[in-house]
């Protein structure tokens, strides 16, 4: 057994990772809570520095997805665009 699936077979493991999960979302979350403060001072720096926390929440979404081997796919449908004049 490779060292990656006995580290997914161990019940410690998942314990640090779920911890480590919640712990930086919570984190995470607050700092949007204390960028609050920003929105009637700068509009513009409140909303870029909201992007970057939520990219940072999606980022942490699309990690566990390889982790637990969860089934996922991306859909895109290909249209063919005629101009008729």
């Amino acid at each position: 057994m490779d060292l990656v699936g006995l580290l997914k077979s161990q019940f410690l493991c998942h314990l640090v990772f779920c911890y480590v999960f919640i712990a930086s979302g919570l984190i995470i979350n607050t700092m949007q809570l204390f960028t609050l403060l920003l929105w009637p001072l700068n509009k513009q720096l409140f909303r870029k520095i909201n992007c970057r926390l939520s990219y940072c929440i999606s980022s942490r979404k699309i990690l566990t997805i390889p982790y637990f081997d969860l089934p996922c796919g991306c859909v895109s449908e290909l249209r063919l665009l005629v101009w008729v004049p």
